[in-house]
């Protein structure tokens, strides 16, 4: 990767600018001060609302004659163009022809990279990366909301749209700490096969989990392990991982770390940070934390699940560690309110019944968001679940299958295609939701997201009922629908 002199540059593209790693990056480089436009799918995303609030350009294309409007006038050093790994990668048109203009080309993953260290803002930051197969999102925003409510406006790049209640996903703050969610997948898949994270150089780092979620990647989970230790041993000197100390295969790698990285454990036994007592409530989850000599007391996060209970133990970790009083502690963990596509209340319908959304697209998030729902609310749950890329969906097929059994029915929608399946991967509809048919007594094929809507009218489920939305496709935009304004 050539180095960007970020002194020089004026201009920034980015192709891709709707998807969740994308739009944060283009909020911040705003912030900056940088001149910037993108381009991407005409079809609307969770995104584009924040990007038309904040006034971004979007091209609904990706014509080559773009770049040179966009640039034209100033020179190639004082241009760049951001890219993500879909939409062809670079071999998008507007990429080959930045490329073809000597413009510098940054795939998502090494920008960020390159921004939590502050040299696009001409300052020193501290690096903060988020990571693990599951919860990362969930445990980046919270991190951002209590560093928010603890007055330290910090600069946060989380993959989602917003956060609740602190707004946009992608802020630069004023602050010393850059918060970053750290994807273990690829860059760019045909030519940067580099794993994304392992551009990113913090101080301090959360690894929440390690499991094997990207089969067009990795061969096997000790792929993904070694991809970790990598991750870690590329930390500044003398840097801080929180690892989870419940999950095996983190507690697999920890003694291939270097020996000048610190390790902190937090867990529900035999950590450094142990959470007990946990009472998930109607409305909220009540948790105590202590530590090897002291006790915190009781802490109040007011989102569903035991699992999100242990992902905030994260958060007090981290900020007791750069040492937070236990009450301002508190304080920061009860502010956060969730974030888009996080088991997110998105309304009720004509009938009565709470409409939700989660981005879960792996088995294990999947059981685990039905059993927070289902102690949360204490209602029946009715699932529409979207697969997302066929290559996820042939390996964890009969584990998908098996992951409904909070459901009282399931709504099955087409696989979500990714541009990266092959046609290698391509399985069936009736392949697919035979397996579901042979675990669930009631399973309903919709042909698509219309038809899954006018099903679920007509069902006219009352408040007695949640309609729970899942996966990481446009599955959400079924809820959108229902819900009344």
């Amino acid at each position: 990767m050539e180095k960007v002199d970020w002194k020089k540059i004026e201009r920034i593209f980015f192709v891709g600018i709707k998807g969740v790693g994308m739009m944060p990056l283009s909020l911040i480089a705003k912030e900056a001060g940088y001149t910037i436009a993108g381009s991407d799918i005409p079809e609307e995303f969770i995104t584009d609302e924040v990007l038309r609030k904040n006034n971004i350009r979007i091209f609904s294309d990706f014509k080559e004659e773009r770049i040179e409007d966009f640039f034209q006038g100033i020179p190639s050093e004082k241009s760049l163009l951001i890219t993500t790994g879909a939409h062809r990668g670079y071999d998008n048109p507007q990429v080959k022809k930045a490329q073809a203009l000597n413009i510098q080309v940054l795939n998502q993953g090494q920008a960020l990279g390159i921004f939590i260290s502050g040299e696009p803002f001409g300052r020193k930051l501290q690096g903060i990366t988020v990571t693990g197969s599951h919860g990362k999102t969930t445990i980046s925003a919270m991190m951002a909301s209590a560093f928010y409510r603890l007055n330290q406006d910090p600069s946060f790049a989380v993959g989602t749209s917003s956060i609740f209640p602190i707004g946009d996903s992608g802020h630069l703050g004023n602050g010393e700490y850059f918060i970053a969610e750290g994807d273990e997948y690829v860059g760019e898949p045909k030519y940067d096969r580099v794993p994304k994270i392992l551009y990113q150089k913090p101080k301090f780092a959360v690894i929440n989990n390690i499991d094997f979620d990207h089969p067009d990647i990795y061969e096997n989970i000790e792929d993904v392990k070694n991809v970790m230790t990598r991750f870690v041993n590329g930390m500044q000197k003398s840097g801080i991982v929180f690892l989870n100390s419940d999950d095996k295969n983190l507690n697999d790698i920890r003694n291939n770390f270097r020996e000048d990285i610190e390790i902190i454990t937090y867990g529900e036994k035999d950590a450094d940070y142990v959470i007990s007592d946990v009472l998930e409530n109607i409305g909220n989850i009540h948790f105590e934390v202590s530590t090897r000599n002291r006790n915190m007391g009781d802490f109040v996060l007011n989102v569903p699940g035991r699992h999100n209970a242990k992902n905030a133990l994260a958060v007090v970790a981290l900020l007791d560690t750069l040492e937070i009083s236990d009450e301002d502690k508190k304080q920061a963990v009860s502010f956060y309110k969730g974030c888009r596509r996080r088991m997110e209340l998105v309304g009720m319908t004509e009938t009565g019944a709470q409409v939700l959304d989660d981005y879960g697209h792996h088995p294990t998030e999947i059981i685990s968001t039905l059993n927070a729902l289902k102690k949360f609310y204490n209602k029946k749950i009715i699932c529409v679940f979207q697969s997302h890329t066929y290559s996820r969906t042939k390996e964890f097929l009969k584990e998908f299958s098996e992951s409904f059994g909070e459901a009282e029915e399931l709504v099955l929608i087409p696989v979500f295609k990714s541009q990266r399946d092959t046609e290698h991967d391509i399985i069936s509809y009736g392949e697919f939701s035979e397996s579901f048919r042979k675990n669930l007594k009631k399973v309903y094929t919709a042909k698509d997201i219309s038809d899954a809507v006018e099903y679920l009218k007509h069902k006219k489920y009352n408040d007695e009922y949640i309609i729970l939305t899942i996966g990481a496709g446009d599955v959400y935009k079924v809820g959108y629908e229902l819900k009344i304004e």
